[in-house]
């Protein structure tokens, strides 16, 4: 069972108290990030802590909305409703399976580039990126070829609404987030792109969320879709990152949502299944050397700590 622990801020604890909260306000300073918050998972225990934002306050999940996506259409297979070779209605043969995995050749993402940011800035519907992917007469990727795209999420989505007429808000607020104990819905400013970047979690519940489906104890990855990066032990399933060790299974996933003058906030979720979670939200969109160097401060402390 998780327990709630006190929220604290940074001011009122001495930063040695939790080696996660010190590696992370290192971070933003070095990275000149106003603003941040971070809740951890051991033990049992969840706690919170903000520098900047409350740790306890919703904030934008961006592409870690993925795993919710992930988790919500395995529910629905386990349920009878969809199957992993079911395909979207209206012209495409891609799977779900390839879908969840992005393997199925889907591409250009359209959300992507100048043109993808004015879409998002006008809220497009996600029913209008899925039509666009299901129309476009020639899919510029390899079938089979990991090619990560928002695109397929929001096929999923509609996979999703064609089974569960609530919608994928509900259905998969019921399926994903309740049992998990956690609350949040969709992003004021995101919400049109749920399924694949626009659920708006306090940091404290979605480390709740992580930590309640990637402990090992309900979703074996091996029993779902999974993507093996050649050579790298890496795997992608259910909108995450996985990796298989003698120190355990580890899930991890970044997002961001980053559009000029409009929306700069990050996410980052990261389970060593059994042991300890930690999920961090900042106010910025970083590259891939700041997000690397966040992923190794982050698990070394955890670790260190453990």
């Amino acid at each position: 069972m998780i327990r709630l622990a006190a929220v604290v801020t940074l001011l009122a604890l001495p930063l040695a108290a939790e080696p996660a909260s010190e590696a992370f306000d290192d971070w933003l300073q070095k990275h000149d990030i106003p603003n941040g918050a971070l809740a951890v998972i051991r033990e049992g225990d969840l706690t919170g802590y903000d520098h900047g934002w409350a740790a306890d306050a919703p904030a934008e999940m961006s592409s870690l909305s993925k795993a919710i996506t992930g988790l919500c259409a395995a529910e629905l297979v386990d349920e009878g409703l969809l199957a992993w070779d079911d395909t979207p209605e209206g012209g495409t043969d891609v799977t779900l399976k390839e879908l969840v995995l992005h393997t199925g050749g889907i591409g250009p993402d359209s959300t992507q580039g100048l043109l993808g940011s004015l879409r998002y800035m006008g809220k497009e519907p996600n029913g209008d990126v899925a039509r666009r992917a299901r129309e476009r007469a020639v899919q510029a990727k390899r079938v089979g070829q990991f090619d990560y795209n928002n695109e397929n999420y929001a096929l999923i989505a509609e996979m999703i609404s064609a089974v569960a007429p609530e919608g994928v808000e509900d259905a998969c607020a019921a399926r994903v987030l309740a049992p998990a104990g956690v609350t949040g819905g969709a992003s004021e400013l995101a919400g049109h792109a749920l399924a694949w970047g626009g659920w708006h979690i306090a940091p404290l519940g979605y480390a709740r969320l992580h930590a309640y489906w990637f402990d090992g104890a309900r979703k074996d990855p091996r029993d779902t879709p999974l993507y093996i990066f050649e050579g790298a032990q890496v795997f992608y399933g259910l909108g995450t990152f996985v990796r298989f060790s003698s120190e355990g299974t580890r899930f991890w996933h970044f997002g961001g949502t980053c559009v000029p003058r409009f929306a700069n906030s990050g996410a980052f979720a990261l389970t060593q299944a059994g042991d300890w979670t930690v999920v961090a939200a900042y106010d910025a969109c970083i590259d891939d050397a700041a997000a690397l160097e966040l992923s190794e401060v982050l698990f070394e402390a955890m670790q260190a700590a453990n």
